[in-house]
C-alpha cells in the first residue's frame, strides 16, 4: 500500500457508512432504469454481485480477527456462517433463470444465517456496519435480478416517487451522522437499525417497479 507523507484524519464512520449509503441509491437507481430499460445482461450483473460481496466478507473476516480473539466460541461460530456464504458465493455463473433461482434461495438463506449472528452478538455491532449495508444492498440487487429477468416491462411508475422517500431518509442519516460526530460510539449501538431502515426505504421503491 503505497504512503503518503502527510497523515489524513479519517472521516467519523457515520460520515463514511452514510456518504455509502448515497452511493447506493444511486446504483440501485441507476440498475433499475438499466435492467428495466433491457440495457444490461442480468446473468454478469449477478455474478459482478457474488464477486463484490465476496469481498465484503472477507473484510469483514479481516475485521473480526484484528478486533476479537480467535478462540471466543461465538466469533468461531460466526466464521463458520461467513465460510458458509463465500462457498454460496463461489458458485458458477447462473447462466439461467433456473439456476440463478436456486443460487439466489442458497445466497439468501446464508446471508440470513449471518443476520441472526449479527443480532445475536452485540460486540460484532462495532465492525458489522459495513458490511450489514453491503448484504442490504446485495439483497436489492437479487430482487431486482429475479423481477427482471426475461422481462420486457418497461414501466417506471411509482419507482421515482419511492426513490425520492429513500433519499429523504438517507438525506435525515446524513444530517444526523453530521450532528452525531463527537458521539460516534454512542450512536453506533442503534445506527444498524438505521442502515437496515434506509435500505427498506430501497426496497419500497423496487416493489413498485
Amino acid at each position: 500500500m503505497a504512503t503518503t507523507s502527510k497523515k489524513s484524519t479519517p472521516k467519523p464512520l457515520l460520515s463514511r457508512i452514510a456518504e455509502q449509503l448515497v452511493k447506493d441509491q444511486q446504483e440501485l437507481d441507476h440498475l433499475a432504469v438499466q435492467l428495466s430499460l433491457g440495457k444490461v445482461e442480468i446473468k454478469d450483473k449477478f455474478e459482478a454481485l457474488k464477486q463484490k460481496l465476496k469481498a465484503s466478507v472477507h473484510e469483514f473476516k479481516v475485521d473480526l480477527k484484528d478486533v476479537y480473539n480467535d478462540n471466543k466460541d461465538w466469533s468461531v461460530g460466526f466464521k463458520e456462517k461467513l465460510n458458509h456464504l463465500e462457498e454460496q458465493l463461489s458458485a458458477s455463473k447462473a447462466e439461467t433463470k433456473e439456476v440463478f433461482k436456486a443460487q439466489k434461495k442458497n445466497i439468501v438463506h446464508a446471508m440470513d444465517l449471518v443476520k441472526e449472528e449479527i443480532k445475536k452478538n452485540p460486540e460484532v455491532h462495532k465492525v458489522s456496519d459495513f458490511f450489514t449495508a453491503a448484504s442490504e444492498k446485495a439483497r436489492l440487487q437479487i430482487r431486482l435480478f429475479e423481477m427482471k429477468w426475461g422481462s420486457k416491462e418497461k414501466v417506471l411508475t411509482g419507482f421515482r416517487s419511492e426513490m425520492k422517500k429513500a433519499s429523504e431518509k438517507v438525506d435525515e442519516i446524513i444530517a444526523d451522522a453530521k450532528v452525531n460526530k463527537q458521539k460516534a460510539e454512542i450512536k453506533l449501538k442503534g445506527f444498524n437499525t438505521e442502515i437496515h431502515e434506509a435500505y427498506g426505504h430501497f426496497k419500497k421503491a423496487i416493489k413498485s417497479l
